[in-house]
Parts: structure tokens; sequence; C-alpha cells
């Protein structure tokens, strides 16, 4: 496992990390903030969520060399860890959950891009749930919802998060929005939209239902300059009038997706009287929309039989319009990794602000194996792989390396270095010893 995680945090030290947070320590600065900041990304990437187990994030001393520190404890004060549970609980209460959240944004947007030279043009945003335990009340901001013919009830939160398509495919998170999970997608999501800076003119936005909001798409599009990408519900009249033209028509073309090969499309441009905005009466305007309607052949439900997209693209053909749109299964795919594999919603604090700790430490985790796997020439080996997976069945192996010590003084060395390089100018005694040390008796 040690070499997997050098390699990553390698990456990380030498490509896009800074600090984080301002250290808001006292006197107890022995150990150097940073590498607590690390300790928590790094206990979220082996798959442990609880703050027990930060301070025992780096197992191995050639991690920690790699990272370029070495730790003496002359005062036989960490014992088997670099730092205490209590401490960790100290520092985190020093902050407020919104100094988390702005740092993770803060360093994407500030430090990371401009740093790797990475500009996405395509953007999907998308709401989840994160639940908790619904009898749980001491939860801190959490929100009960109720739904369904049942009145399923579920306790908890909501994220909504913007995620960057990079030109190798990966998405980033790159923004995101925290409330309580009441409020609905577009509501929470409203202000990050028309403010955050990754978005820019000529872009791209995908949106799923929740974000069917005509004065969002109009801001969007005039203001921000960017053209938004998102399906119809059936009761709108846009759909139906959509729907209604095209079987008039009878002008279809296969799916673009072979996947898809029941499927057929046709496109067109629609009459911005079929769905205006609730502003209407204020504005001389609305964004002119193209749509493309798909037609399930082989649909057994009526409500699947059609389906329609739009776009406010007024260039874009129905097939663009649909392979823009599959890209929105990536953040399906990050939210399913996020809470399946990554345990995002395995909170083991009722604090908000360590719940929200717990949060961008685990996001922090997922953007660096993401940029690991990305930018890094080992890390392309798992392209297509989740971290957990390759935890599980990554091969354990034995670290190479000897720690030699002196009073206080001490060396990390690979035992390829101490047998070619120091052994042979060792004096005869000295060799003795290293030799002993190394017998199949010792090592046994």
């Amino acid at each position: 496992m040690g070499f997997l995680f050098i390699g990553i945090f390698k990456y990380i030290y030498k490509n896009i990390y800074i600090t984080l947070f301002e250290d808001k320590r006292a006197d107890n600065t022995t150990i150097p903030f940073n590498l607590l900041q690390i300790a928590a990304t790094a206990t979220k990437m082996k798959g442990n969520t609880a703050l027990s187990d930060i301070p025992y994030a780096f197992s191995d001393h050639t991690l920690v060399s790699r990272l370029g520190y070495n730790i003496v404890d002359t005062e036989c004060k960490l014992k088997d860890m670099f730092t205490t549970e209590s401490s960790i609980r100290a520092i985190i209460d020093k902050y407020a959950a919104e100094d988390f959240f702005d740092a993770y944004r803060n360093f994407v947007q500030k430090h990371v891009y401009p740093k790797i030279d990475i500009r996405p043009n395509i953007h999907i945003v998308d709401g989840t749930e994160i639940s908790v335990n619904l009898s749980n009340e001491n939860y801190e901001n959490s929100e009960v919802v109720t739904r369904g013919k049942k009145g399923t009830a579920t306790r908890g939160y909501k994220l909504s998060a913007l995620v960057g398509i990079t030109p190798s495919g990966v998405g980033i998170i790159e923004d995101f929005c925290f409330g309580g999970i009441r409020t609905h997608d577009v509501n929470i999501s409203n202000e990050m939209l028309r403010t955050t800076p990754v978005i820019k003119p000529r872009d791209i936005l995908i949106f799923d239902q929740g974000f069917l909001d005509r004065d969002l798409l109009n801001f969007i599009k005039f203001e921000r300059k960017a053209d938004v990408y998102v399906p119809l519900k059936r009761h709108m009249i846009a759909f139906k009038k959509a729907v209604k033209v095209a079987k008039d028509n009878n002008e279809w073309e296969n799916h673009p997706n072979s996947r898809y090969s029941g499927q057929v499309i046709t496109g067109m441009p629609i009459s911005k009287s079929l769905w205006v905005s609730e502003k209407a009466s204020e504005r001389t305007y609305d964004a002119s929309l193209n749509v493309v309607v798909v037609w399930d052949k082989e649909a057994t439900n009526e409500e699947y039989e059609y389906r329609v997209f739009a776009t406010t693209d007024t260039t874009a053909t129905a097939q663009q319009i649909l392979n823009v749109y599959v890209l929105r299964a990536k953040i399906e795919e990050d939210y399913r990794q996020l809470k399946a594999e990554w345990k995002l919603e395995d909170f083991k604090s009722t604090k908000y602000n360590r719940i929200a700790f717990h949060i961008v430490s685990t996001l922090y985790g997922y953007l660096f194996w993401n940029f690991y796997k990305m930018m890094d020439a080992e890390g392309k080996r798992y392209t297509n792989t989740s971290l957990p997976s390759v935890i599980k069945n990554y091969p354990v192996k034995a670290l190479p390396f000897v720690v030699i010590y002196a009073g206080d003084e001490f060396a990390i060395l690979s035992i390829n270095a101490l047998y070619t390089k120091i052994y042979p100018k060792c004096s005869k005694i000295a060799q003795k010893r290293i030799e002993k040390f190394f017998s199949e008796e010792r090592l046994l």
C-alpha cells in the first residue's frame, strides 16, 4: 500500500499542494500544519472516516520522508502516532463550516486550475441528498423531508456540485453548495451558478430537470454568455408541442449512440412563447431554444416513449445535443462513488463544522485521486478504476527501506543504497553489525 500512496502524495506535493487553511493554533506548532491537512485527506483516501483515524494516516516512515518531513520525538510524546485525536478536534473546532467550503473552492479555482493550466468548458450541475440517521435530531442544521405515497421520511442535507469535464474526460468537482435537504436543487445552486468564476463565455452547462428555471437559463445565456442543455418535463407546453411537431413531420434519424438502437431522434427550434420566464413582463426577451425529440419505439411505458432535450445553443444539431447531454452521467457516477466507496455519508459527529470537515476532506481525496490518474504517468494505469477498488486489490509489498539512527541523528536509506554505497565504505566492525542485523535469523 505504501508505494501507491507515496506516488499519489508525491504528485500532490510536487504539483498542486499549498496550505489550505490559516493555522489558528496558538502554541502547539510542533507538527507542521500542512502535514495535518494532508493527513486528513490521506485518511479519507484510505477509507477511514473517524477523526481518531487521522493521527494514524501515515503508517510508514518512507511516506513521511518522501513528503519532505523527518519527525523526531525527543520527549516520547508521539508514541505510535504523530498527533492526538483531541488535538485534531481542537483544531477543527477553531473553524466554521464555511471556512472549509471556501478553502476547497479557492484551492481548485485559484490554485489548481492555474497551476496545471486546465480550464474546463463543459460543466455539469446536479444535486444529491446526504442522508443521516433519521431518529437522531442532534445533526446540526439537518432537515427532514417526507416523500411518496407511503410518506417515507429522510433526514439529512443536500449537496449540489458543479463538475468540470477536463479534456481527458475526467470530472473535477470545481464548486459546490451544501445546505438543508428540503432545499430545491435550483434554489440551493442559484447563487453559485450566477457568480462562480469557473463559468466562462461560450461554456456549456448541463442540467437535469431539477434546474428547469427559465430566468436562470436566460441569465446564463445573456449575462454569462454560456449555453445550457436540459431535459424538459412532460407537463410542459414546450414538451407537448415538440412531440406533436415531431410526430407530424415524421422525419426521424437513428440515435447517435449505438446502445440505443431502438430509438430515433429529430431536432427543431421551438417558439420562445412555449416556455416563458416568470418575469417575462419585465423583459423584452427569453432565450431561443433548440430541442431534440427522442422516440423510444421499444418503450413499454408511455411515460418513457418520448423525451425532449432543449438547449439555448441555437446552432446545435439533434445529434450534438444528445452527445453533450450524455455527459451528465459523469456526475451521477461521481456521487455513486463518493457515497458507496468513499463513505461520504459516514459521519462520526453531529456537529456541523465537523460534518463540513469530513465532506471537504473527502472531496480533496477524490480530487487528488482524479488528478493523479489524469496527470501522472503511473496514475494513468488506473484511469477507469476507483481508489477503493485499487486499495482492495493492491498487492502488499515490504518497503525496501531502513532507518539507521544514533542518538538524535538518523537517516532513512533504501536497502540498495545501504549495500552499494554505505556498506563498502564502512569499517569491518560496522560491516559485521550490518550483516548481523540483516541476517536470516534476525529477520525472522
